[in-house]
């Protein structure tokens, strides 16, 4: 529906401010956190020029004390993983990790526990 509601120009579907950053940062992989952090709920977009390229960074929480992987996908497009690891993501040193020769062009990628 989100996208009929982008072409037909209807309101009240999604938002465009979708934030380029985590609204706020905690420790994304502890084992223990702050009650009073709670993920917030929306629908957002992003709208990206043709051919644009992005850089999406899945961070496998422990907010529910999950110990399962959970498969991440954007539906109707592959990509291509640069890289996994585990803990919290950081975009000072992980960047230098990225395998940018022969990266895997996929469907679904699943971070791991904590990763």
């Amino acid at each position: 529906m989100c996208f009929q509601a982008y072409y037909r120009n209807l309101s009240g579907f999604y938002t465009s401010d979708f934030p380029d950053e985590p609204p706020y940062y905690f420790d994304f992989v502890a084992d223990s956190r702050d009650t009073s952090t709670h993920p917030l709920k929306g629908t957002k977009v992003k709208i990206l020029e043709y051919k644009e390229e992005v850089e999406i960074v899945f961070q496998s929480t422990n907010l529910l004390n999950a110990s399962d992987e959970h498969s991440m996908y954007i539906h109707g497009h592959k990509f291509y993983v640069l890289g996994e690891g585990y803990g919290n993501f950081s975009s000072a040193t992980d960047p230098e990790t990225y395998n940018l020769v022969d990266p895997p062009y996929l469907r679904t990628a699943s971070p791991p526990v904590k990763g």
